[in-house]
């Protein structure tokens, strides 16, 4: 079998990322906007940045009132942070909420 051939862009996301994004329990609005998150940040090399709430609708296709409440929840659930108006990935995953 030939390897896995990559042609155009890509995002790298850790596998811990994927397998507890399949096991924790999230609302459809916290998964999408997680990938969001993970496809900005990720996708461009970035650990935190400003990430616009209408970004974040645009890439989900999700209402600003749904995709505000899952970026204060993701945030509340440890999977996110917000530092100086910027958000992050929390990568100390044991933090994340219903992990361990």
């Amino acid at each position: 079998m030939k390897g896995l051939e990559i042609n155009g862009y890509f995002t790298i996301v850790e596998n811990e990322i994927l397998d507890l994004l399949l096991i924790l329990k999230l609302t459809k609005h916290e998964i999408k906007t997680m990938l969001a998150g993970v496809r900005v940040l990720n996708g461009f090399g970035k650990e935190k940045d400003r990430i616009p709430l209408s970004l974040l609708t645009k890439i989900t296709r999700t209402d600003k009132g749904d995709c505000s409440r899952a970026v204060k929840s993701l945030i509340k659930k440890k999977m996110l942070y917000r530092n100086e108006g910027k958000i992050g990935i929390n990568r100390d995953f044991k933090q994340w909420q219903g992990v361990g």
